[in-house]
């Protein structure tokens, strides 16, 4: 394990809030299945207050620009679909934190998910992952 790997921080720390893990990608993984079960151990990490948060950054080419999608339906390209499902939901805490970084359209059933951001948007992401409860 490396020294800032999220189960050691879960193990130093195991009543705090939960790690938060930025992904950027192009969301194009060689095998997807491997990339669905990487994702999933990561997120099963949890400390008493809830389980690790994995928020994308997708960059494609086969989708326009959306902001933290609330469904897998509202998005057309295969791969953004599979990192829709990667992505965790943005637990109702975070709602209103979410709001006040500048992501107006966050509501229930979130993702923390940004395909085809600006780069503001990308700032605004690594903003909101890093900020304390």
């Amino acid at each position: 394990m490396t020294p800032n790997s999220p189960l050691l921080r879960v193990l130093e720390y195991p009543d705090n809030f939960p790690p938060i893990v930025i992904n950027i990608t192009d969301g194009e993984p060689n095998d997807p299945a491997s990339a669905e079960v990487a994702a999933r151990a990561l997120m099963s990490v949890a400390t008493s207050d809830g389980n690790l948060l994995l928020f994308t950054a997708h960059i494609s080419d086969g989708q326009g620009k959306m902001v933290f999608p609330a469904s897998e339906s509202v998005i057309s390209n295969q791969f953004g679909k599979l990192m829709f499902r990667l992505s965790s939901e943005l637990p109702v805490e975070l709602l209103s934190l979410a709001k006040e970084t500048g992501f107006e359209d966050a509501r229930k059933g979130s993702r923390g998910l940004i395909i085809n951001g600006e780069a503001s948007e990308m700032i605004q992401l690594i903003d909101f992952g890093t900020r304390l409860m």
